[in-house]
């Protein structure tokens, strides 16, 4: 009977340090702290951008003359994993990761459509998207589109004459018209060279 006492007090032991573990390695993330978390590393990779040459902060043109894909690639890995804690504290990483088949450019671009619009929507008091179906992504008003989110990807004029009539459109919609319309190639370099373009045009904007 001790015996038999014994095992189970060793199976309901056992059975909470699962539990434990299992909370333990829950992941929750908070959104306002992830937007100012992926806001701070795309100040450093600006930072770490324009360490390559004090030419670049005049000339950004310049960067794809000091940075190739390998080193682009290196320098962007903390976006990478600060992007899918951002769509994750947004409930979007796993619905957005399998419509973009996985694509690490592709979900960078998704995280910096996401972080744009919603500084947007925090700057013109509008609620912040909050628990959102995993079966949906949020419509995104033609207004909360910014300027700077369209000249980071090099969209230009093509950009509006293919929203024309349309009044909103979903992240990875977004995503796909910016990929395909984009005037810059988005590999690591192109992409390196949107967020540094990105970071500074919020930058000076700021200053207004």
């Amino acid at each position: 009977m001790r015996k038999n006492k014994i095992w189970i007090l060793i199976f309901l032991l056992t059975g909470m340090l699962s539990c434990n573990k299992v909370i333990k390695n829950e992941e929750v993330y908070d959104q306002n702290t992830e937007l100012k978390n992926f806001r701070e590393t795309l100040n450093n990779l600006t930072t770490s951008i324009g360490d390559l040459s004090p030419e670049i902060k005049n000339n950004k043109s310049l960067i794809k003359q000091f940075l190739n894909e390998d080193l682009a690639h290196q320098k962007m890995l903390p976006l990478i994993s600060q992007t899918k804690k951002l769509l994750k504290s947004f409930e979007l990483f796993e619905n957005i990761e399998n419509m973009l088949d996985n694509d690490e450019k592709k979900l960078i671009v998704a995280g910096i459509i996401l972080y744009d619009t919603e500084k947007w929507r925090i700057k013109n008091n509008r609620p912040i998207v909050n628990k959102i179906n995993l079966t949906t992504t949020p419509e995104l008003e033609r207004s909360e589109i910014t300027k700077c989110l369209v000249d980071a990807f090099g969209l230009g004029a093509g950009f509006g004459l293919i929203l024309k009539g349309a009044t909103t459109m979903t992240i990875e919609g977004l995503v796909t018209l910016a990929i395909s319309v984009s005037g810059r190639a988005l590999g690591w370099v192109g992409l390196a060279y949107t967020a540094y373009d990105l970071t500074m045009c919020l930058i000076e904007e700021s200053k207004d």
